[in-house]
């Protein structure tokens, strides 16, 4: 699991780093400039526009594009990042939003726009770790017949 960028020529990956198109890309195995893409269409605005600033509804909507359904974890909202590692399954991935922030989690790594490859939640001082939650998600697959 890690932050995806295009490779494409011409592409600048440090424009498209934001929180909700990083933590789709490490969630759904895409890269993040296609996680835009599709908050875009979501939006109604073109495909190449920045995503400064998501909401949990447009990245639902990314996820589903992509094979996967973001389920809320209910009872999680005003908890600390600390409080809600304690109470999930950390053989799963999840999406969290804290107040002015996504990531993606799996176990005791969190993958955003700054750490592409993870860093470790666990460790004393770690960003956002105090954090309140506003929202906790369940990955799932979507299955198709």
């Amino acid at each position: 699991m890690k932050v995806r960028h295009s490779k494409a020529k011409g592409v600048n990956v440090l424009r498209q780093r934001w929180c909700g198109p990083a933590a789709i890309s490490a969630l759904c195995g895409v890269t993040a400039e296609r996680a835009a893409k599709e908050i875009n269409r979501h939006r109604g605005r073109r495909p190449g526009q920045i995503v400064k600033g998501s909401w949990p509804n447009e990245l639902r909507y990314a996820a589903k594009q992509f094979g996967f359904d973001l389920v809320r974890v209910p009872d999680m909202v005003g908890k600390s990042v600390t409080q809600m590692l304690k109470e999930v399954d950390r053989s799963k991935r999840y999406l969290v939003f804290t107040s002015t922030h996504f990531f993606a989690l799996k176990g005791n790594k969190a993958y955003d726009n700054t750490y592409l490859l993870g860093w470790s939640i666990r460790r004393k001082g770690a960003r956002f770790r105090r954090g309140k939650l506003r929202g906790l998600y369940e990955l799932r697959r979507i299955m198709r017949e």
